[in-house]
């Protein structure tokens, strides 16, 4: 939930910025796509460990936040 919240946010700032403000705060699509490249390998051990622990998975997770 947190990677996809951090994209959202990634994608809103860049649909409501100007060109100048994307390139002050690498907001540019060549940015953005570099950061979805960059936390793939966190996402897949996520999903790893799902697809491990079984369907309950979620829940456990989340209520040891």
């Amino acid at each position: 939930v947190t990677l996809w919240k951090e994209l959202v946010a990634k994608v809103q700032f860049w649909s409501n910025s100007n060109e100048d403000e994307r390139k002050e705060f690498k907001a540019q699509c060549e940015d953005v796509m570099d950061w979805i490249v960059s936390k793939n390998e966190e996402f897949e051990e996520i999903d790893r460990k799902f697809r491990q622990d079984g369907p309950d998975a979620q829940k456990l997770w989340i209520a040891d936040m």
